[in-house]
Order: C-alpha cells, then structure tokens, then sequence
C-alpha cells in the first residue's frame, strides 16, 4: 500500500473520531429536577424536555447550555394537567427574558438559557418545554446527565488503528526491500 494510501487512511480515521458526539434531543425528567436555583443544566444539544409538577414538586429549574451567543432563540412550553402553571425564561447574566407559553429572545453572552417551570396550585401534571437556537459547540454539563444515556465512543478510538496501518505499512516496505 502506498504511503499517500495509508496517510489517507489514517486521516479519514481521525477526522472521523472528531465527528461532533451524538446526544438526545429530548430529555424525560427522570430525576427530580431542583426546585429552587441552581438550575439542572441539560446534556448538550437538549431541544425539548418533557416533566412533571404536583402540590409536593411545584417547581422545576432547567438549563439549556450551548447556545451561540447572541442568536436568537424561541421558546415553547404546554401543560397537560389540572390548573395552572407558569414558564419563565432568563439568564443568569441578564435577567428576565420572558415568560408564558412561548418565548422569543436573544441568547445571552454565556449561552445559557435558564427555565423555570412552577405550577402555583396546580393539582399536578405534565409540560413540554421546547427550545429552537443555534447550538455553539460541545460544553460540559455542571451536572451529569440522567442514567439511561447511550455512551458515546472515545473520540480517539481509532488513532490507535490508523497508528497501526501506519507500522504495518512501513514494515511491509521494509520486508519488501530485502
């Protein structure tokens, strides 16, 4: 195999194991989200949640993280329960950025939206939150994600692949040469 080949193989390798990591677009609350700041801060990439509030959990605090500063963002949210209840949108940077049922606004500088979802005296129910903006890159969650979550491979796994076509093609060269 030609050196070029294999250089190109082993270039397709890497740029594959950069390709940007898979996450859910939608996030069940599975474990209670906090009733009071700070908020959860959701996987990367998070576009919708679906909770729940009752008299016992009247509130639920959210992030979404990744956002492109600056860009515009809207927000949805509905409730299927007895009552009522409020979404409020803002940042922790700027404040207010709007409540109700659905929100239109600029990301904040650190691209971070923060949600807060309060049923009042809601005898209990469930919301879907909805959020639509350009994401910026990767970040780290402050909180892990829920368990349930597909491991994402190691960006790296197959560097040591492409490194071995590499050897094995050098030393094919050189037993070829004796």
């Amino acid at each position: 195999m030609p050196f070029r080949l294999s250089l190109l193989a082993v270039s397709l390798l890497v740029s594959l194991s950069f390709a940007t990591p898979a996450s859910a677009a939608v996030l069940t609350e599975s474990t209670d989200f906090p009733n009071a700041p700070p908020a959860f801060s959701l996987p990367y990439a998070t576009t919708s949640v679906q909770g729940s509030v009752n008299q016992l959990d009247a509130n639920d605090y959210f992030e979404f993280v990744g956002l492109t500063p600056g860009a515009s963002f809207n927000f949805s949210g509905s409730f299927g329960g007895s009552g009522t209840i409020s979404f409020v949108v803002f940042s922790t940077l700027t404040g207010l950025l709007g409540s109700g049922s659905t929100v239109s606004a600029t990301v904040p500088l650190d691209g971070i939206v923060s949600v807060f979802v309060g049923s009042g005296l809601t005898l209990g129910g469930t919301y879907t939150v909805s959020m639509s903006s350009p994401l910026s890159g990767p970040t780290t969650p402050a909180v892990p994600p829920p368990s349930g979550d597909v491991p994402e491979p190691a960006p790296l796994a197959l560097l040591p692949a492409g490194l071995a076509l590499l050897a094995a093609n050098a030393a094919w060269r050189r037993h070829r040469s004796w």
